[in-house]
């Protein structure tokens, strides 16, 4: 899996999953996020940061369209790497281009070694999952999520 910005092309090396989410839209902290990591054939790093927030019970047909029962228990059974088709993220990217909202910005990765230089790009449409499920990733990670770091200056785009 790739996605291209500007004249790069970023391969996707690894998905993590943090509860609570690492990013804040506004003053909003949301429940989980899904980082996307990537890179591409200079070295250059770029994380792409999906938003959930927990419901008791997701609205519409979502659920039961694109998702499986296991859906999360394979992040897990797997210890957080994710292979092959255990975990689905295609239903949480954007489809068309009234969907491809998100903020952009330069920081850090935010897990060790933390290196600095990469490009983030953060969905601005959170999407709904299962509290049931959530519990079940904080039952076998806990809490895993850097605290939120300050701007510090950084200039934050949104497109």
């Amino acid at each position: 899996m790739y996605f291209h910005a500007g004249e790069h092309r970023y391969e996707l090396k690894n998905v993590t999953i943090h509860t609570p989410s690492e990013h804040k839209i506004g003053t909003t902290q949301y429940d989980m996020e899904m980082q996307l990591h990537h890179e591409d054939s200079f070295g250059n790093l770029a994380s792409v940061a999906v938003l959930f927030s927990a419901v008791e019970e997701i609205q519409g047909d979502f659920y039961q369209k694109f998702t499986r029962s296991d859906f999360w228990r394979g992040y897990v059974a797997n210890r957080g790497v994710t292979r092959g088709t255990y975990l689905n993220i295609q239903p949480y990217l954007p489809k068309n281009k009234q969907e491809l909202h998100f903020y952009s910005y330069h920081g850090s990765q935010t897990h060790p070694p933390c290196y600095e230089g990469v490009h983030w790009f953060v969905m601005s449409r959170a999407h709904q999952v299962l509290k049931s499920d959530m519990d079940h990733l904080m039952l076998q990670y806990g809490s895993n999520s850097r605290p939120v770091q300050p701007s510090l200056g950084r200039s934050v785009s949104f497109f």
